[in-house]
């Protein structure tokens, strides 16, 4: 009696054996067949520099920024859950996919970094001292409304960047051809304009 059940604990624990190695070998094989090409790692990081940040004179801006960090996590998950959905272990597609987006990435971490900078060497008690003064309307205010204007600035063009993103995921649902050239795609186009055109911008400025 005491050998059969001993028999029978060894066949159950193999039995249990064999369950959780076929599970870990599907999940492993899963992980591989998925291709993340996109650098989400980039806009993590950034993402907890602006929330480290909490400067007196641009909390409007800040929340907008801690937004927009937000809406760009969750849309390069959402791309690259798209982007694998479709295209499966075509690493070509992918890839094309995942330059476009990350020169995205690029520019919006750019932007990012250049506010903080900007909200960092902001003189604040300089800026305060024009209103105890009374000068916020003569010429003294200018260099301080400059840095409010350029904090704007790379604001907007990170909607855009936010925006085509949106376009994109929106297109990579309706596609139906897998041999379809991406690049093709109109919100890719678009996207690629956009980087372009940011990059010209700063260079000749």
């Amino acid at each position: 009696m005491g050998l059969w059940m001993g028999i029978g604990l060894v066949i159950i624990f193999v039995g249990i054996g064999f369950v959780w190695f076929k599970k870990h070998q599907q999940n492993e094989q899963q992980k591989q067949k998925s291709i993340s090409l996109i650098n989400t790692e980039a806009i993590e990081q950034i993402t907890k520099k602006v929330k480290k940040t909490n400067p007196k004179s641009f909390k409007k801006q800040m929340r907008e920024l801690e937004n927009q960090c937000d809406r760009m996590n969750a849309k390069m998950n959402q791309l690259d859950q798209a982007i694998n959905d479709y295209f499966g272990d075509s690493r070509i597609s992918i890839a094309k996919f995942a330059n476009s987006i990350n020169g995205g990435i690029g520019v919006f971490k750019q932007n990012v970094d250049r506010i903080l900078s900007r909200i960092q060497i902001f003189d604040q008690d300089g800026y305060e001292h024009l209103f105890k003064t009374h000068q916020e309307y003569g010429e003294a205010i200018e260099p301080y409304q400059a840095s409010f204007e350029a904090v704007d600035e790379d604001l907007k063009v990170n909607q855009e960047i936010l925006t085509r993103f949106d376009k994109l995921l929106m297109e990579i649902h309706k596609l139906s051809d897998p041999k379809l050239d991406v690049l093709e795609l109109e919100a890719m186009q678009e996207l690629n304009t956009l980087i372009d055109q940011t990059k010209l911008y700063r260079t000749q400025n």
